[in-house]
């Protein structure tokens, strides 16, 4: 996916985007990874350990007893986080049907982090299609991609890092870029 974004952000890719528009080099790639995801989030079931171990016990106890309250349960460290992501994955659950679909949680935060990373991108000198490549790409590092399909709250938390960068910083050169994607 990374090499992709890459390949997209430069050259040849990068022109015919300027000649035909944006919509068809970047968006078919990007479809069909992205409904790859959510085909692979539809079939698999919540398999991760932080989130078996300490994220969904708060959303399931919270639904079951409709209260946000301290988890009993004799592992302390299911109380010990913050859980300011796992509040919004209780919304969202109180959403579903099922938990077919509890996976999906980080996805809204995961596109404010490429929105964050597109927009320091193109304040960095990027051209705006790179900067959408490069944002898309930072969804393809490993830290990232590896977490979106399951319930941390670590991609939430980066990108909420990346928004606050992007809020907050004036113009930018690449090598803050790039440090910024780094720390995050």
């Amino acid at each position: 996916g990374g090499v992709l974004a890459l390949q997209l952000a430069g050259g040849a890719s990068a022109r015919s985007t300027h000649e035909h528009g944006a919509g068809p080099a970047l968006s078919a790639p990007w479809a069909l990874l992205a409904a790859l995801g959510l085909w692979a989030t539809y079939l698999l079931i919540p398999w991760a350990w932080a989130a078996l171990g300490y994220h969904l016990p708060l959303v399931h106890d919270a639904i079951a007893t409709r209260t946000l309250r301290q988890v009993p349960s004799p592992a302390e460290y299911i109380n010990a986080y913050p859980h300011a992501t796992d509040v919004f994955t209780l919304w969202w659950r109180l959403l579903l049907r099922d938990d077919t679909w509890i996976e999906c949680t980080q996805l809204p935060f995961a596109l404010m982090g490429a929105c964050a990373m597109g927009s320091l991108a193109e304040r960095a000198g990027a051209s705006r299609e790179r900067a959408l490549a490069y944002g898309l790409a930072w969804l393809a590092v490993p830290a990232v991609a590896l977490q979106l399909a399951c319930n941390y709250v670590d991609v939430a938390f980066a990108s909420w890092s990346l928004a606050a960068v992007a809020f907050v910083a004036g113009p930018l050169d690449a090598p803050a870029v790039v440090l910024t994607a780094l720390l995050t």
